[in-house]
């Protein structure tokens, strides 16, 4: 990013449950070009991570993502995901929607509402 003099930000992500990290956050109006070197870079980063976690003992074990949602108790809870899926997924949605998503669906299952789709509001 530097080469490209490309703004950011750097932040500590230590309240995500038991994931944490830094987080890197770019500007949205960038070049077109210049965000599909970043993506590049991003998915190169990626498959080196793996290739490290599958060099380990327990490697393949290790590879998830996470994802906190707020417990109908009150409770926190950190879904274990499949990064490959979740990379997939933020190609086409936002982080906050996909949060948002995911919440939805813990909320739900926390809370079944099996009445119909379709009802008449009053």
């Amino acid at each position: 990013m530097q080469i490209e003099n490309v703004q950011y930000t750097i932040s500590i992500d230590d309240e995500f449950g038991t994931f944490q990290g830094e987080i890197v956050a770019v500007s949205d109006e960038l070049d077109d070009n210049i965000l599909d070197k970043l993506q590049d870079l991003y998915d190169n980063l990626q498959d080196e991570q793996e290739q490290l976690l599958e060099t380990t003992d327990n490697g393949l074990l290790t590879n998830t993502a996470g994802m906190e949602v707020d417990l109908l108790n009150g409770d926190k809870c950190t879904l274990r995901l499949s990064p490959e899926v979740i990379n997939r997924i933020l190609q086409v949605l936002e982080f906050e929607e996909l949060q948002a998503f995911v919440q939805t669906i813990a909320t739900s299952v926390q809370n079944p509402d099996n009445g119909p789709f379709c009802k008449e509001k009053k």
